[in-house]
């Protein structure tokens, strides 16, 4: 797609609020389910793991290789549980009027294209990160420049990287289009538009940084009512994340 003059930033920031206040309670709903649901199966892995060691019945011999297996276990368990959170939030935008019985239905229907969709994503962050892992090893040698040179690379590579790719988990939902097909049409929307992505994506992980920061200092100085007003927040903050990436979305593929 040739460059197209996209909205401004103010407008899309306008249209984010918008798509909350449309149906703002039945986003709300499904980030709070998700966060039980999240909650409940780690609550029930630990309970799990206390029990096995409290009783013994894992082998000291075998205690270092039972540990490696679950901590692969929770890596999965965790995984699966994100791609199962962004359908469910992505869908609900996608299809507004949805309601959380029929979008917990409809987690079959795209549930293996996203896996692989991130699966695959995952797999290329890792390809791209390896100049920030190389850094590691020349901050050890006390190369610093070349490991400071290193770092910045790497975290170029990622953001430019996630911004061609940024609009496919919305593709495979809206077009019903497979991994790789989503994946080419997102870089076919962001081609030519790619400093101004990048530029949205800027502002709002500057806003994200604000808003953390902000939060951290609300929990330092009320620790028990900034705890709950921090945990109400996210439960605003997440859905209005992923309002201005479908509000970008939308702009680009218009």
């Amino acid at each position: 797609m040739g460059n197209k003059k996209s909205i401004s930033l103010i407008k899309l920031l306008t249209n984010s609020c918008k798509q909350l206040r449309s149906d703002w309670l039945g986003l709300i709903l499904v980030v709070f389910f998700i966060i039980c649901f999240a909650s409940a199966v780690i609550i029930v892995l630990t309970l799990i793991y206390t029990l096995l060691l409290s009783y013994q019945i894992i082998p000291l011999a075998y205690f270092f290789t039972f540990t490696l297996g679950w901590n692969i276990l929770l890596y999965l368990v965790t995984f699966i549980i994100s791609v199962i959170a962004q359908l469910l939030i992505i869908n609900k935008f996608v299809n507004p009027e949805i309601n959380l019985r029929a979008n917990l239905k409809s987690l079959k229907a795209n549930f293996k294209n996203f896996l692989f969709l991130n699966i695959l994503i995952d797999i290329l962050l890792l390809i791209l990160s390896l100049p920030i892992y190389a850094s590691l090893l020349l901050f050890f040698l006390q190369m610093n420049a070349l490991a400071y040179i290193s770092v910045v690379v790497g975290l170029i590579l990622i953001f430019v990287f996630g911004s061609y790719i940024l609009f496919s988990p919305f593709i495979i939902i809206e077009k019903k289009q497979g991994a790789l097909e989503a994946l080419r049409k997102s870089f076919y929307l962001a081609h030519g538009n790619i400093s101004n992505i990048i530029f949205k994506l800027l502002i709002l992980s500057l806003l994200l940084i604000i808003v953390l920061y902000a939060l951290s200092f609300i929990s330092l100085s009320f620790p028990f009512w900034g705890k709950i007003f921090n945990a109400l927040f996210f439960l605003i903050l997440i859905p209005f994340l992923f309002s201005y990436l479908f509000s970008m979305y939308q702009d680009y593929k218009a």
